[in-house]
């Protein structure tokens, strides 16, 4: 269901931009599209530097763009609707995420000292 809802999602945000492009034309569509990835990529660095106290894990490019997003997904329709793809999901991601950052913070301490 949720991977569903994801096509959907990314199906309308297509359909949206194409709309957006034909209405504005492509060069001025480019001209209000980059400065608007150039917003979001800025706060996402500065959310990972303000909250995380790390920068985000980019060695693995593939899982950035495609797996990132709809984990954020799953979290949303988890905090907002309970939605789990099987029992107990939440709890495995949220330990795995919390072993990974202790993990992280840990080395990174060790590089500082």
């Amino acid at each position: 269901r949720a991977g569903s809802l994801a096509g959907i999602l990314l199906l309308a945000g297509w359909a949206a931009s194409r709309a957006l492009a034909a209405c504005l034309g492509l060069a001025l569509a480019c001209k209000v599209a980059l400065p608007t990835q150039l917003f979001c990529w800025t706060w996402q660095f500065l959310g990972h530097g303000l909250f995380e106290r790390r920068g985000p894990g980019v060695s693995d490019l593939p899982e950035v763009f495609l797996m990132e997003p709809f984990l954020i997904l799953l979290q949303i329709l988890n905090k907002q609707f309970g939605y789990e793809p099987y029992p107990g999901f939440s709890k495995n991601v949220d330990k795995k995420l919390e072993t990974y950052l202790r993990e992280s913070r840990h080395l990174e301490h060790r590089k500082v000292t």
